[in-house]
């Protein structure tokens, strides 16, 4: 027989919103229901608060600055609220509190609790203690959104062992620690946590941080220009993560999906998850680490992503990871590897499905230590060394934009990209001129001054489609497009048990004169424009001219 609901349950399925019944204003003005002057304002807000506890009901700060010496404490049923970035809560010197938390933070008791329309300055220079713009500890079933936070010295949104709570629409900026954050309270993890559609702009260290929680959902966020500060080397703008001495994959039915991330430390990390997903997020140009970090995880997927332009690897898989599926992702332009399937033992990273990624990056394609690895229909193309400067003075046509040291291995007009600072390739044309200056030549769409940086990146040299370790076990490669990869297509593949070869395209200046590896290879006459297919294994006659 179904659980009967409560009345509560009931309402929240339903999205039934409960209706407060009192309404007190709080202003500067002399014109509130509560007056305040000046200093330690949060007297007469609390004042307000205490006056409809009993019933609920919303408090409503009229614009104007207001002083925040303590702590404002909502109880259960309350709605503080005001006029916008025109309604200023700005925590005072030395204060060392939160400026806005929940009443009963020890019994996890508090619920319906909602902080909106509000502007909240945490003057983290003045401050000494980590603490939060809004710090709910046990709170449930409760909203913090359409505010503006600036400054915290700890966090914008903290929340601890709470449940059912939405954050959403608001704008996070220049915390000292993290954006938003969950963790543990009274030995109680968060679940069921939806942060959507933020903006969180240069914290110092993390952008949503939730360590650790279930059944949450982070998307349509926006995170960019952070993870610069000191004092952590763990720095990505989103984190799925037990604490550091969880072993197993614990926390369960994450989802991380449709979120903008741009110019932090490193993307995202997925550590102690199972049965989680990764969707349709643009991660680009990730300053010192990864796009995704993995480590610790079982049945997780991490598909339709788009990983570019990041420090180190696209998509990097560490260690006792199992049962992952990852699909069709773009990985391009990142300097280390597109997907990098790495591992201490055999037998750590198992039963992964890497397939219909299109790769274009640095170094390798994909890199494989592990056992029973599936790698199916990948396009794996043009991996090489890459440089990428950041141009700052002002650039016209015809100028000469950057000098390279050694640019024999350069072909003229090729292999040169310009793109505005968010990394949008334009219609520029660039040029190789004597082999050492490259200069913007033609085409000029945009105009690229110290204010708006223009990003130039050029090839080097060229690596490997796919790399395999000595670690990497047994292997099932099939349907793989791996070309242009000119130090080699595949290196070091005899460390691997392949149960099937992959289609390989090679190119010569001439009829092929070597024997097909492969039904289904393909060999490009480049000077003859030709193109042929293998139909067999035994000779050089197995090669049919298709053109």
């Amino acid at each position: 027989m179904p659980k009967q609901m409560t009345i509560k349950e009931y309402e929240t399925s339903m999205g039934i919103v409960k209706k407060y019944d009192s309404q007190v204003t709080v202003s500067r003005d002399g014109s509130g229901d509560f007056n305040c002057d000046g200093t330690d304002d949060n007297i007469q807000i609390q004042q307000a608060i205490d006056s409809i506890a009993a019933v609920g009901g919303i408090v409503f700060i009229r614009k104007g600055v207001y002083d925040i010496s303590a702590s404002i404490t909502l109880p259960s049923n309350i709605h503080l609220t005001g006029e916008g970035n025109s309604s200023q809560l700005v925590l005072a010197d030395t204060t060392n509190e939160d400026i806005v938390e929940n009443a009963n933070q020890l019994v996890l008791t508090d619920e319906n609790i909602e902080v909106s329309n509000l502007y909240f300055d945490g003057n983290r220079d003045n401050q000494t203690v980590v603490r939060h713009c809004v710090g709910l500890h046990g709170a449930n079933y409760s909203k913090v959104h359409n505010n503006y936070m600036k400054d915290a010295f700890g966090d914008g949104v903290y929340m601890a062992g709470c449940t059912n709570i939405k954050v959403y629409n608001n704008t996070i900026t220049n915390s000292k620690r993290q954006g938003i954050s969950c963790g543990e309270a009274v030995a109680t993890y968060c679940s069921y946590i939806q942060i959507y559609d933020n903006l969180i702009f240069g914290s110092d260290l993390i952008g949503i941080d939730i360590e650790p929680a279930s059944f949450t959902t982070i998307r349509d966020n926006y995170i960019v220009n952070g993870g610069t500060g000191s004092g952590s080397s763990i720095k990505p703008a989103i984190t799925l993560r037990g604490t550091n001495s969880d072993t197993k994959a614990d926390f369960e039915r994450n989802v991380v999906m449709n979120n903008y991330i741009y110019n932090w430390y490193e993307g995202i990390i997925i550590r102690n998850q199972k049965n989680f997903k990764v969707s349709n997020n643009y991660v680009n140009k990730m300053t010192t680490n990864h796009g995704i970090y993995m480590l610790n995880n079982k049945d997780g997927e991490i598909i339709d992503n788009t990983f570019i332009y990041n420090n180190k690897s696209g998509i990097e898989i560490q260690s006792d990871n199992k049962n992952l599926v990852i699909n069709n992702n773009v990985c391009k332009y990142n300097m280390l590897y597109g997907i990098s399937a790495n591992g201490s033992y055999l037998d750590v990273v198992n039963n992964n499905v890497l397939n219909n990624n299109v790769i274009q990056s640095t170094n390798a394609g994909i890199a494989a230590r592990g056992t029973y690895l599936k790698i199916e229909n990948n396009s794996i193309y043009d991996n090489q060394l890459t440089f990428i400067t950041d141009l700052s003075a002002d650039i016209t046509a015809g100028t000469a934009i950057l000098t390279v040291v050694d640019s024999s291995i350069f072909y003229e007009g090729q292999h040169i990209t310009l793109s505005d600072d968010l990394l949008n390739e334009t219609a520029d044309v660039l040029s190789i001129d004597s082999n050492t200056q490259i200069t913007l030549s033609a085409n000029v769409a945009n105009s690229y001054t110290t204010a708006n940086n223009a990003l130039i990146t050029g090839i080097t040299t060229q690596h490997y489609g796919i790399r395999f370790f000595s670690s990497t076990g047994e292997v099932l490669m099939e349907g793989n497009y791996i070309f242009d990869n000119v130090s080699s297509n595949i290196k070091d593949i005899g460390f691997a048990t392949l149960q099937q070869s992959y289609h390989g395209v090679e190119e010569g200046a001439a009829s092929p004169s070597s024997t097909p590896a492969k039904v289904g290879d393909i060999f490009i006459d480049s000077a003859n424009g030709n193109v042929y297919i293998s139909k067999g294994t035994a000779s050089s006659a197995d090669w049919v001219q298709v053109n």
